[in-house]
């Protein structure tokens, strides 16, 4: 997207931090563990930055968080 449509505004970085920030909160609220998140794996939903979400892609590593992983 960057090679695409350069930069993005400060503005739109901040929102896409908070959605990925959610998300993840979101998988840890599951257990989830993703074990590969990379800039290949967060995906945008639309071609414009402005109208764009986070979609975080490839659970391939991904395991549920029990209790011996969470150090209980």
């Amino acid at each position: 997207m960057i090679k695409r449509h350069g930069p993005v505004s400060e503005d739109i970085a901040r929102r896409y931090l908070i959605e990925l920030i959610m998300a993840i909160e979101a998988l840890q609220s599951k257990k989830i563990l993703h074990r590969d998140l990379k800039l290949a794996n967060i995906l945008l939903t639309s071609e414009n930055p402005a109208e764009a979400s986070i979609k975080i892609a490839d659970f391939g590593f991904a395991r549920f968080l029990t209790d011996s992983l969470a150090g209980t």
